[in-house]
Formats: C-alpha cells, structure tokens, sequence
C-alpha cells in the first residue's frame, strides 16, 4: 500500500511555539500563527517540534480512501499493483 495517498502535494510546514492547558500554537514560516487542540498533535511532541500540515479538499480526502481501499483489497488477494 502507498502511504503517499495521505499527504498533500504541498504540506505546511510549522513550529510548536507554545503548549498551554489543552492549547498549542503553531507558527508558520511567515511568522503567522494558529491555536489549535492538543488532541491534533502528536503525542510526544513539544515545544520546538517542527510538524507538517496536510491540507486537503473533500473530494481528495475521498479519492485517497478508494484508492486505500483498492490497495488494501489487492494486498489481501495477494495482487500486486
């Protein structure tokens, strides 16, 4: 199975600026910066990590599962793709 289908073409790179309560801000390369749930982050990260962000749109996200979908069906009847 090709893990690539998760990822974007384009992934943002950010920084961990600060985690505070159930809070993390990320910084980006330009210096903007989001608040966003600890519960987005992994779980061992802190404060200097740096993460990428994958955006992507509806209609992608639900291409990349039939595509998942199929690679998984075809590694369980042992097909090669």
């Amino acid at each position: 199975m090709n893990p690539s289908f998760l990822t974007s073409e384009k992934p943002l790179r950010v920084e961990i600026e600060k985690i505070e309560n159930s809070q993390v801000k990320l910084v980006f390369s330009d210096h903007q910066s989001v608040l966003i749930s600890i519960k987005f982050i992994p779980k061992n990260a802190k404060v200097g990590d740096v993460l990428y962000l994958n955006l992507m749109s509806d209609s992608d996200l639900k291409l990349t599962r039939q595509q998942i979908a199929g690679d998984v069906l075809a590694e369980i009847l042992g097909q090669k793709k």
